[in-house]
């Protein structure tokens, strides 16, 4: 008797579907990892770019822009920053 013949046709349809779930769960597994490592990342830019944004000199640097203050009174706030 040849073992293709001994082996029961039900239980290889049982087998499919528990490779299938075990490599779905393997690709769920691997996507959530990389998932998570890149949103870590992607917080901590988030943070740097606040505190970029909230830096004094960084203020000063967007009001002179903006033509708020005057040169004189930019270079003053430059001066008193730099200081700290």
């Amino acid at each position: 008797m040849h073992y293709y013949q001994m082996v029961d046709r039900g239980d290889m349809g049982i087998n499919f579907f528990m490779a299938l779930i075990g490599l779905l769960f393997i690709i769920l597994l691997v996507v959530v990892i990389f998932k998570l490592s890149r949103d870590n990342g992607a917080e901590k830019t988030k943070i740097d770019r606040h505190l970029e944004h909230n830096n004094p000199l960084e203020i000063a640097k967007q009001r002179y822009a903006k033509g708020e203050i005057s040169k004189d009174e930019f270079a003053q706030l430059k001066k008193d920053l730099v200081e700290k």
